[in-house]
């Protein structure tokens, strides 16, 4: 993240902000950490880029500091462009969120994201202790946190597919979220595989090339963080009641896919399911140094030389629960 900084003639006063010609509004909520200027390095780094001498205004026994500001949350409608003649502001900050409309803190460290918003609701309303609240409502992408047994835990929905999804938990990492959970529902490519069987994915696929050119690098491999993955293949051992099965799957951009081959490829190398947004979430913790994982119900059975298979409401709202029980433990734990 960008990092903010003042430069001012003396050493700075909580109750005396840095004063600053601008002609619109900025708001700033961070974290400052105070250090000395004493050899003028960074006066003189900003003075030389502004074609400013900065140290004609100091008097004999006067000392710079250097204000750094770690931002939260930065609203800005303006450039800042100058200063009063006793000090100079430089600002620089990074982009904050757009679509999820909350403060640093609204979200829990570990976050639920289904792509669904009113599974979202659902997740909350069923899962969460009593007394969760509503953190986002933007474009309708409902958002919740609360506690789970206790411990804290939020729920944000992503919409579908991997520019959508890559916008939500980019977000929710520049609000403090450090792991992240996909939750939702995937097309079983195995046979063998049965409605509401829940798919563990370690790594995912880019069959959809967004992870791959926000990766930057052609060859990624998005991939789980492991002891999350390891973590839900034993809760779900002992919780029994389905079949849960963990391997890779395919993340791909269209959902109505004209390509009648595209099955029997991902079929063959293994591929446990088909589905749209978990290469973007492990690439997405991969350059955000977060961890991630995908777990998912299996709601269509996709054969070999048959039709695809839908699952009926009352047994994706069985495999769903099974799976969200799995995913809550593996949130907080």
């Amino acid at each position: 993240m960008g990092r903010p900084s003042a430069c001012r003639r003396g050493a700075p006063s909580a109750s005396e902000p840095a004063r600053v010609s601008t002609t619109s509004h900025l708001e700033l909520r961070g974290d400052a950490e105070v250090s000395a200027d004493a050899d003028y390095d960074f006066a003189d780094k900003i003075g030389g880029k502004y074609d400013a001498d900065l140290r004609w205004m100091d008097q004999p026994g006067d000392q710079r500091y250097v204000v750094t500001i770690r931002p939260r949350r930065v609203n800005a409608t303006c450039t800042l462009k100058s200063c009063k003649s006793d000090g100079l502001a430089v600002v620089r900050f990074s982009r904050m969120p757009i679509h999820l409309r909350a403060e640093a803190g609204d979200y829990a460290p570990s976050v639920l994201c289904p792509g669904d918003p009113l599974r979202a609701q659902y997740i909350a309303d069923t899962f969460f202790d009593p007394g969760f609240r509503q953190v986002n409502a933007e474009r309708g992408m409902l958002g919740f946190t609360g506690t789970f047994e206790g411990r804290p835990i939020s729920v944000q929905s992503t919409g579908m597919g991997c520019p959508s999804a890559g916008i939500v938990f980019e977000e929710l990492c520049m609000l403090g979220a450090e792991r992240l959970i996909r939750v939702g529902t995937c097309g079983g490519l195995q046979p063998g595989m049965s409605m509401g069987d829940t798919v563990i994915a370690i790594a995912a696929s880019a069959d959809d090339q967004t992870p791959l050119r926000y990766a930057q690098m052609e060859g990624f491999a998005p991939s789980a963080t492991f002891v999350l993955a390891e973590r839900a293949a034993a809760l779900s051992r002992e919780a029994g009641g389905g079949d849960v099965r963990v391997g890779s799957v395919v993340t791909s951009g269209i959902f109505y896919d004209p390509d009648t081959d595209a099955f029997h490829r991902w079929r063959r190398l293994g591929h446990l399911g088909v589905e749209m947004e978990a290469a973007m979430l492990y690439t997405m913790a991969a350059v955000r140094r977060i961890e991630a994982l995908a777990i998912m119900t299996v709601s269509d059975l996709l054969g070999v030389d048959e039709p695809p298979i839908r699952i009926s409401d009352d047994d994706l709202k069985r495999g769903v629960d099974q799976m969200m029980r799995i995913a809550c433990r593996v949130a907080v734990s």
